[in-house]
């Protein structure tokens, strides 16, 4: 059985395509920062739950939405 430790943690969230233009990968964000709008919920908003570096964003054709992958400030990607 293997533990993940909380560095090793990668959060995923989707939001709605809108933001696409103005998120980056590899850029940092805090707790709160507005991330885009949900594509589930009108007007609600999507904040990052934490400190962290955008690990990675991809687009989803079929749902129309963003995936983000947020890893948090000091967590180390693990060799494959």
């Amino acid at each position: 059985m293997s533990v993940k430790k909380e560095d090793d943690m990668l959060i995923t969230l989707k939001v709605d395509a809108s933001s696409y233009n103005r998120l980056v990968a590899k850029s940092e964000v805090k707790r709160g920062y507005l991330l885009g709008l949900s594509p589930y919920f009108d007007d609600q908003f999507v904040l990052s739950p934490i400190d962290g570096t955008i690990e990675r964003i991809s687009y989803n054709r079929e749902e129309q939405t963003l995936r983000i992958s947020i890893r948090p400030v000091g967590g180390q990607r693990r060799a494959a």
